[in-house]
């Protein structure tokens, strides 16, 4: 896997998205000397391996990004009435979207059509995650949390509590790290919060303005 977050002269803990798509493809925009081909293998590796340990390198919640189109934040298990949360799904979705985006960019410059085609349809993937019909502070229209049946999630648990859910209400400006009480680095968002994260949408200004509701 290529490198992400560098804390200690080692590997960090990934934070969103296996961003050094985005440096790669860069530099290749730039006229670097880098082999191509080899990055997009690198590329490809990290879009479609999941590691073994996704806090340190790769994607987390790899496999259901791709089987979702986003990374729901909760996964119920309807037998026996528990879940699992997926830390970070809404920046993760977002940041891999513009990943995507990047990969998309590279096989284009390589020559790879199909590649190309796949990689900028999964670049959309961010919008499975706007809520186009939530209004908040005179502002339609966020990135908000879903699970894995596409149901949106107004609260969202904390703990681990086998007796019952504790929930917290979510919108739009709950801090990255959720309320006080919430486990650090679990939250829906990470160092922002769906306020941001909503405009952050680099690879593709002209679909956001659209969900915005146009220029005007």
């Amino acid at each position: 896997f290529m490198p992400d977050a560098r804390s200690g002269n080692s590997n960090g803990r990934t934070q969103g998205g296996s961003n050094a798509e985005i440096v790669l493809a860069d530099a290749l925009a730039r006229g670097l000397d880098i082999d191509a081909n080899l990055a997009l293998e690198a590329m490809i590796k990290d879009a479609t391996v999941a590691p073994e340990d996704d806090e340190a390198e790769g994607r987390g919640g790899l496999k259901e990004y791709n089987q979702y189109g986003y990374i729901p934040y909760i996964i119920n298990d309807p037998s026996t009435g528990e879940y699992t949360r997926i830390p970070r799904a809404g920046n993760r979705t977002v940041e891999y979207s513009f990943c995507d985006w990047a990969i998309a960019q590279v096989a284009k410059r390589v020559g790879k059509d199909a590649l190309y085609e796949q990689y900028m349809k999964q670049s959309e993937r961010w919008k499975n995650l706007w809520r186009a019909d939530y209004k908040h502070k005179g502002t339609t229209g966020f990135i908000m949390p879903r699970d894995e049946q596409g149901e949106w999630l107004d609260s969202l648990p904390y703990g681990h509590s086998k007796v019952r859910r504790l929930l917290f209400p979510y919108t739009p400006d709950v801090s990255y790290e959720g309320p006080w009480y919430c486990k650090w680095w679990d939250c829906f968002m990470y160092e922002a919060s769906s306020w941001e994260y909503s405009f952050a949408i680099p690879h593709d200004i002209p679909g956001l303005i659209e969900l915005c509701g146009g220029k005007e």
